[in-house]
């Protein structure tokens, strides 16, 4: 690797997801969803995607290589539902300026995705999510944030403004949404200066007699949480420090004299959460009030808790029996009032220490490195994981700390990632107050419009009658690539017309959908689109970029300018890589005859009659068909076979006839019956032409025939050849800004 470039080795996080089974025992939560006002049943199983990326800040025009991992959010294990992860770069406004779709093998998808290079500079979210997962809230999609700078368009204007240095504003967030007397409660608070750019700032927090209750402070992001046991009575105030002197006074929300406090903490000498609900001594008159605790991971089944106030001074759920990850936890009365709530992230896996170590300290330039990764728990033992490394420009990387080892990837989160002055998630989870979709996803009741993915590709649609609009119902349709492999996929409509496709093939491929039945015309067919149609509401923050990295910025888009001048001359060891191809529908023929191997006729009838064995054209109808023709006990049969050129059937046999024989490759045979999809075909006959791309007018009607982006068919990351000392001295520059991934 050359000395110039200033390379830092991406915080390597652990992507595995250690298999923990969830039970949920009756003494702890024993009501159910039913007959309480906030929450409805839901759909018991619940798929979540994680997406990482080689880097966090990008070029446009430059690739983002991306891995994604889905896994079961019960179980955490992976998941065996979906094969399919869909992938949409979204702008500003949340619409998709490019979308992939990416085969999930075992328990991850790899692939990449192209920056057009006339992206305006600013932030974009990767949204993931399965088909499956569109039933649910579009909240619950995996949004992985990424910078992007585009160097032809005017930078200044998104420079961050020069801070005053003053707060000029606090937000303050409890944690359980209210200040509550007797009890500590913890709250977060956000410093903003005139300009609404978050701004350092140390202050005390005061009574009405200005007694000085405690110190707060915030770090450079601006964000800051404090710790405090309010009075009962009174208003309490934020005063800013400015120097040796007071500053401005922000006034605290009022304080409840009766209320709950939900706090997420870390019990005393381990590295485990616990969640605690507190209550006050404002319970003390009579009636005597009832309440439920409701923990709701997202998109399972809420579980319930009866919890009395009066009698539960302090009540302590055992997380063990519930699910890992994030969750609304919330107090409600008995008509389903919220009295308190708040986002805790319950993590059962533990941390996982990563221990990083080259073979030497000091390497000449393009030298190759070897690194070795050891993964083990708090106590040392080792951790199976499932990693990604990138190797990458230090610009690249996004200072605000978007890696971190507990981030969750739904948008209203990605922000809070970059809250430096939090400690943990659920310090996090405090800035984040449950007031939207996502937050009642929950108590939403969906059916199940969207199928789950577990063999492969889903490619649904319709098919109608052009002259009346009508469906065309109970016919089966085939579904054909066209190429010289035959690839048809069967499948019968339903009373509405819908049919549906399974593919697990790869890169961009020409379909062909069409009726089996010669009988049918005048139709028209019209493809689901898989992707998702909507997305979070929540837009990317505005992007600002620090003025301090601009020279550095600046020279990583020179070198990736430079990189596409000189890429087609850069080895690539992956470029002539032959992917598998898969073998024709129907498995290996009765014959196959190959053209070339044979002296020239003058057409492909005579070359049935002179050479291909089992096949004969006779006469029906006044027209010349081709049949396939065997024997059998001394008799001969002769039968209608599935013609099919270049991979898609064909109805009209005089014009498969009038294929010129010089432009046909070879003719494979299959005379017995054939069983697929519950379908039966009276043999095949399978032709290929040389140019394998359906050149030949063979169509007496309009067909339906498209381009069709199949799964992303990639070879991997790819690195120039230095495996000799001559080209390690090679002249040619390397200026790329992914070294590894």
């Amino acid at each position: 690797m050359s000395e110039r470039y200033n390379i830092i080795l991406l915080s390597i996080r652990r992507a595995a997801f250690i298999a923990v089974v969830i039970l949920f025992p009756a003494s702890l939560f024993p009501q159910s969803a039913e007959g309480n006002t906030a929450v409805a049943g839901r759909q018991n199983y619940s798929e979540a995607v994680y997406v990482r990326t080689d880097r966090d800040i990008y070029i446009a025009g430059e690739r983002v290589y991306m891995k994604a991992w889905c896994f079961n959010t019960l179980t955490q294990k992976p998941s065996a539902l979906s094969r399919v992860a869909y992938v949409s770069l979204l702008d500003s406004l949340n619409n998709p300026v490019a979308q992939e779709k990416l085969q999930i093998t075992g328990s991850s998808a790899s692939g990449q995705i192209m920056l057009p290079d006339t992206l305006r500079t600013g932030i974009y979210y990767l949204a993931t999510c399965t088909n499956w997962m569109k039933n649910f809230s579009p909240e619950l999609y995996s949004y992985k944030k990424i910078s992007v700078i585009n160097p032809f368009r005017d930078i200044d204007r998104i420079r961050i403004p020069d801070q005053d240095g003053k707060t000029d504003t606090v937000i303050f967030f409890p944690e359980s949404g209210t200040f509550v007397s007797g009890i500590e409660n913890t709250a977060g608070f956000i410093s903003l200066d005139r300009n609404k750019v978050p701004v350092a700032m140390q202050g005390v927090i005061t009574d009405e007699n200005d007694s000085i209750l405690c110190q707060v402070y915030t770090d450079n992001s601006g964000y800051g949480l404090l710790k405090i046991n309010p009075p009962a009575t009174g208003r309490l105030y934020l005063v800013t420090i400015e120097g040796k002197l007071f500053g401005k006074s922000f006034i605290l929300p009022p304080v409840s004299d009766k209320g709950f406090v939900i706090s997420g903490v870390k019990a005393r000498g381990q590295n485990k959460d616990r969640l605690i609900i507190k209550t006050n001594d404002g319970f003390t008159s009579s009636p005597r009030e009832e309440f439920n605790l409701i923990y709701a991971p997202l998109s399972l089944a809420p579980v319930i808790k009866r919890i009395n106030p009066y009698g539960e001074r302090e009540i302590i759920p055992d997380l063990g029996s519930l699910p890992a990850g994030p969750a609304l936890v919330m107090i409600t009365d008995n008509d389903g009032n919220r009295i308190a709530e708040r986002w805790f992230s319950n993590d059962k896996t533990g941390p996982v220490i990563f221990h990083v170590l080259t073979d030497k300290t000091n390497y000449s330039g393009r030298e190759k490195v070897k690194i070795e990764i050891v993964a083990t728990d708090s106590e040392g033992y080792p951790v199976e994981c499932d990693l990604t490394v990138s190797l990458v420009k230090s610009f690249a990387l996004d200072e605000t700390g978007s890696s971190s080892p507990d981030e969750f990837q739904i948008a209203g989160f990605t922000s809070l990632n970059s809250a430096a002055g939090s400690r943990d998630i659920n310090d996090r989870l405090i800035f984040f107050h449950p007031e939207d979709n996502l937050a009642n996803n929950y108590k939403v009741i969906r059916p199940v419009k969207y199928l789950p993915e577990p063999d492969g590709h889903l490619i649904t649609g319709t098919v109608m009658n052009t002259r009346n609009g009508e469906p065309i119902r109970n016919e089966t349709m085939v579904l054909s690539f066209v190429g010289k492999t035959s690839l048809c996929r069967f499948s019968k409509t339903d009373d509405n017309g819908c049919f549906k496709f399974v593919t697990t093939e790869q890169g961009t491929r020409e379909v062909v959908i069409q009726p089996l039945s010669p009988d049918i015309d005048n139709y028209y067919v019209e493809l689901d689109n898989p992707f998702p149609d909507l997305f979070s509401y929540r837009s990317p923050e505005t992007f600002r970029l620090d003025t301090a990295r601009l020279e550095e910025i600046n020279k990583a888009i020179i070198d990736m300018q430079v990189k596409r001048i000189y890429e087609p001359y850069l080895a690539d060891t992956n470029r002539n890589k032959e992917f598998p191809q898969s073998p024709d529908f129907f498995g290996e023929p009765d014959n196959s005859v190959s053209m070339a191997t044979f002296i020239e006729l003058t057409s492909l009838k005579e070359a049935i009659k002179e050479i291909i064995t089992g096949v004969v054209t006779v006469k029906k109808g006044g027209k010349t068909v081709i049949n396939s023709v065997y024997r059998f006990k001394n008799k001969v049969y002769f039968t209608n076979p599935l013609i099919i050129v270049d991979g898609v059937p064909v109805h009209n046999h005089e014009k498969v006839l009038g294929i010129a024989l010089d432009r046909i490759e070879k003719v494979d045979v299959l005379n017995l019956g054939y069983i697929v999809s519950n379908v039966y075909l009276d043999g095949i006959i399978d032709i290929t032409t040389i140019r394998g791309n359906l050149s030949e007018p063979l169509f007496d009607n309009t067909v339906f025939r498209q381009e069709f982006e199949a799964f992303q068919q990639l070879p991997g990351f790819t690195s120039p050849d230095y495996s000799t000392p001559e080209k390690r001295l090679s002249r040619i520059p390397d200026f790329r800004n992914t070294l590894y991934w």
